[in-house]
This record gives C-alpha cells, sequence and structure tokens, in this order.
C-alpha cells in the first residue's frame, strides 16, 4: 500500500480547486448566453465526477487483483506446506 506525503495530499487538493476555479471563473466572465454557460458548466460537472468514477474504479480494480494475488500465493503456500508434510 502506497502512502503520500502531506506536502503531495495538500498539493493535489489544491491543484484540484485551482483547476475548478479557473475553468469556473472563465465560465461566468464569457461573454455568452446564459444556456452557453449552463451548458459548459454541466459538462465541466459531468467531467469531474467521470474522472472520480474512473479514478475510483482503477484503484479498485488494481486493489482486487493484489487481494486476488495474494490470496493464490497463500493457497499456493498452504499446498506447498501440505504436500511436504506427507513426503516425510
Amino acid at each position: 500500500m502506497q502512502h503520500y506525503s502531506r506536502a503531495w495530499m495538500y498539493f493535489s487538493g489544491l491543484s484540484f480547486v485551482a483547476a475548478l476555479a479557473i475553468i469556473s471563473l472563465g465560465i461566468i466572465l464569457m461573454p455568452a448566453d446564459i444556456w452557453v454557460k449552463a451548458y459548459l458548466a454541466t459538462g465541466t460537472l459531468f467531467l469531474i465526477t467521470s474522472c472520480f468514477t474512473l479514478s475510483k474504479t482503477v484503484r479498485d480494480t488494481s486493489d482486487q487483483r493484489e487481494r486476488i494475488a495474494r490470496f493464490n500465493t497463500t493457497i499456493f503456500d498452504r499446498v506447498l506446506r501440505e504436500s511436504d508434510m506427507g513426503v516425510r
């Protein structure tokens, strides 16, 4: 399991907030009709939620593969121990 430093956690959070603020400010100050701004804001929110979903799915898949590998190693080790005991 990988542990991140506190500095990296702050940097990641601040980067997210800065990117969201910049795109939001750009949409708000854009010289366009309200429906265009609403469309872009909705697209931005959908993109953000999709990124979180994709990130969680990739992490969960990786965790599951790791658990399966650990389980298989445990089973393999147990079978080896039992077969060694039977040989004696």
